[in-house]
C-alpha cells in the first residue's frame, strides 16, 4: 500500500523547502495569530518550525497550476488553503518524528535506489527529479524517511481485524446507503465563550419544540433562523452518504442513527450548532468486506490522519502570518 495515495497532502512536503530546526510541541494550545512585526517571507510557524511563503507558492505552481491569472482575493484564498494543508502535513511529520516507528538510513537508501531505477527508465536522474520538485538531495532523503515512517505507522494500525471492525461499524457507508436530510444551523464562531454555545443550543431546542408542537414547520424555521446556504431551500441538503463532503461528520453520524421524520437534538460542529430532520432513506446494496477492502483501508487510514491532525492542532502553537 502506498500511503501517498491515501495521504495526498503528504506529497506537498516533497517539493517544499527546508522547514528548519525542530522544536518539541508544547503542552498548551494557542490560536493562530500574527506577530507584531512579521517576517514577510514566513507564512506560518508550527511549534517553532517555519513554513515560508515561497513554499506555499511553489506548491501552487507545481500542484495547482492556475490556467489564468488570479485576483488578489483568489491568490490569498488559494494560499490559505494550501497553507492549511502544509500545516497539517507538518503536524503529522512532527508527531511521527517524536512517536513514529524507526526508519534506518538503509531503508531510505533502498527506496531511493528503486526511485532512481524508475527514473532511469524514463531517461531521467535523481538530480533532475530534485530540480523538478524543488528540493535538495538531503530534503529528498528527509521526505522519504517521513513517508516510510508514516507507512510503518499506518501498517501497524490497519490490521485485518481492525479493518473488519471498521467495515462493520460503517457498513452503511460501504453499502452506499443514503439519507435525505434538512438542516438548521446557527453560527457560533470558533473561540466563542461557553455562554454563546449555550445560547445557541437553547434557541435550537426552542425551535425544535415549536416544530414538534405544530406551530412551525422545519422548512420555514430553516429559512428564518439557519445560516447554512441551504436555508433558502428550507434547509434541504438533499441526499447524503455516511461520509459526505456536504456535511460535518457529526451531523452525518447523527442522521444515520435517526428515524424518518425525527428531529435531532442540537449537534455541535466546527463552526456552530445545528439540528437535523431526516426526510427519507435509500438502503444500499450489502457489500462484503472482501469486495470493498481497499476502500475500507483508505477510509480507515483517512480517519487516522484526521484524528492525528485534530489532536496535534489542539496541543500545538500555530501562528499564521499570510499577507
Amino acid at each position: 500500500m502506498d500511503v501517498r495515495a491515501i495521504f495526498p497532502g503528504i506529497m506537498l512536503l516533497a517539493g517544499s523547502a527546508s522547514f528548519g530546526a525542530s522544536a518539541a510541541p508544547p503542552a498548551a494550545s494557542m490560536a493562530s495569530s500574527a506577530s507584531a512585526n512579521p517576517d514577510p517571507t514566513v507564512a506560518a510557524t508550527v511549534n517553532g518550525e517555519v513554513i515560508r511563503l515561497a513554499e506555499v507558492d511553489a506548491v501552487i505552481r507545481r500542484e495547482i497550476r492556475p490556467s489564468t491569472p488570479l485576483t488578489d482575493d483568489q491568490t490569498r484564498q488559494l494560499r490559505q488553503n494550501v497553507l492549511e494543508d502544509l500545516i497539517d502535513d507538518l503536524l503529522i511529520k512532527q508527531f511521527l518524528r517524536e512517536h513514529g516507528p524507526a526508519v534506518t538510513s538503509a531503508d531510505v537508501d533502498h527506496h531511493l535506489r528503486a526511485l532512481s531505477a524508475s527514473l532511469r527508465r524514463q531517461h531521467r536522474s535523481l538530480e533532475q527529479y530534485c530540480q523538478e520538485t524543488g528540493q535538495t538531495m538531503a530534503q529528498l532523503r528527509d521526505t522519504w524517511s517521513h513517508l516510510l515512517r508514516l507507512q510503518k505507522y499506518v501498517d501497524q494500525r490497519a490490521t485485518e481485524s481492525e479493518l473488519r471492525k471498521y467495515h462493520e461499524k460503517y457498513r452503511e457507508l460501504f453499502d452506499r446507503t443514503v439519507v435525505k436530510v434538512n438542516l438548521i444551523l446557527m453560527r457560533v464562531p470558533t473561540g466563542s465563550p461557553p455562554g454563546d454555545w449555550q445560547t445557541a443550543r437553547e434557541k435550537l431546542q426552542e425551535i425544535k419544540r415549536e416544530i414538534l408542537a405544530g406551530r412551525l414547520n422545519f422548512e420555514d424555521a430553516a429559512r428564518k433562523y439557519s445560516v447554512d446556504p441551504s436555508a433558502a431551500q428550507g434547509g434541504q441538503l438533499g441526499w447524503i452518504a455516511r461520509r459526505d463532503s456536504l456535511v460535518d461528520d457529526a451531523l452525518a453520524e447523527a442522521a444515520f442513527a435517526m428515524k424518518i421524520g425525527e428531529i435531532s437534538d442540537p449537534i455541535e460542529v466546527e463552526h456552530g450548532i445545528g439540528i437535523l430532520q431526516v426526510a427519507a432513506r435509500k438502503p444500499g446494496t450489502p457489500r462484503s468486506f472482501e469486495s470493498v477492502v481497499d476502500l475500507v483501508r483508505e477510509c480507515y487510514i483517512e480517519d487516522i490522519r484526521r484524528e492525528l491532525v485534530r489532536q496535534m492542532r489542539r496541543q500545538s502553537v500555530i501562528h499564521t502570518v499570510l499577507p
